[in-house]
C-alpha cells in the first residue's frame, strides 16, 4: 500500500471515530440530546454556549423525563419574541431525545 492510500484511510478512519463519539455524546447524554435539539431548532449558537439546570420534577412529567431550564445564552424566537427556556430530555432505554417544552 502506497503512502498515499494509508494516508487517506488514517484520515478516513480518524473521522469514522470521531462522527462515533460525536453521535454517542448526542445519544447517550441528556446534556447533548438538549444542545441536539436546540441546534436542530436553527440555534446554533445557544446549542453550543448555553447552560442549563434541571427543574424540580412535577406531577405531569412522565417518569422517563426530565425537564431542564436553560439558564444562559438562551435561544430567542422573533415571531413571538420570546425566549425558549424550558426544554424536556426523554430517556428512552440508553438513548435521550429532547424537544422544547414551553414555560409550563
Amino acid at each position: 500500500m502506497d503512502m498515499r492510500k494509508k494516508r487517506t484511510l488514517t484520515m478516513m478512519a480518524a473521522a469514522g471515530i470521531l462522527l462515533v463519539v460525536l453521535l454517542a455524546y448526542v445519544f447517550l447524554t441528556p446534556m447533548g440530546a438538549l444542545r441536539a435539539a436546540v441546534f436542530a431548532n436553527l440555534y446554533p449558537v445557544s446549542a453550543v454556549t448555553m447552560d442549563a439546570q434541571v427543574q424540580r420534577a412535577a406531577d405531569w412529567v412522565p417518569a422517563e423525563a426530565v425537564i431542564y431550564e436553560i439558564t444562559s445564552h438562551v435561544p430567542h424566537e422573533r415571531p413571538t419574541d420570546s425566549d425558549l427556556v424550558n426544554w424536556i430530555v426523554y430517556r428512552h432505554g440508553p438513548f435521550y431525545t429532547a424537544e422544547y417544552y414551553g414555560w409550563g
